[in-house]
C-alpha cells in the first residue's frame, strides 16, 4: 500500500486542471486525512486497514495511521513521489546539492 502526505509541496495542484469528469475515484476521510487532503493533485486515496486487522492484528496507532496518510513521511512515499512530484524549487539531498526536483511525470494525477 502506497500511503501519502498531502502537504508536500511535491503534491500541490498548482496549475492543474480540475479532475476528470469520468473519474470514478473516492477520497476516503480519516481522523488525519481531511476531504481537503485530495485535490487535483492527489484526486484519490484510500486505506484497508480492516482487511489487515482480519488477517494480522490490530494496528498500532502510535507507529502506523489507519488512513491514506503516510506516518513515515520519506519512507513509504517515494514510490508516488518518484513518479509523480511536482516542480519543487530548492529541493535539496541532505543539504549538500540544490536545486529543483520533479518527478517522472509531475503533471500526472495520483490516487493511493
Amino acid at each position: 500500500m502506497q500511503e501519502l502526505w498531502p502537504e508536500k509541496e511535491s503534491f500541490s495542484d498548482r496549475d492543474l486542471g480540475p479532475v476528470p469528469v469520468k473519474w470514478k475515484g473516492t477520497c476516503i476521510v480519516s481522523n488525519n486525512f481531511h476531504a481537503t487532503s485530495c485535490n487535483w493533485k492527489s484526486i484519490g486515496a484510500r486505506y484497508f486497514c480492516n482487511d489487515y486487522e482480519f488477517t494480522n492484528s490490530k494496528i498500532n496507532e502510535t507507529l502506523e495511521y489507519c488512513s491514506p496518510r503516510d506516518s513515515m513521511v520519506m519512507t513509504l512515499i517515494q514510490p508516488a513521489s518518484i513518479a509523480a512530484d511536482r516542480y519543487v524549487s530548492l529541493a535539496s539531498t541532505l543539504g549538500y546539492v540544490s536545486g529543483v526536483a520533479a518527478g517522472m511525470a509531475p503533471l500526472c494525477w495520483i490516487s493511493v
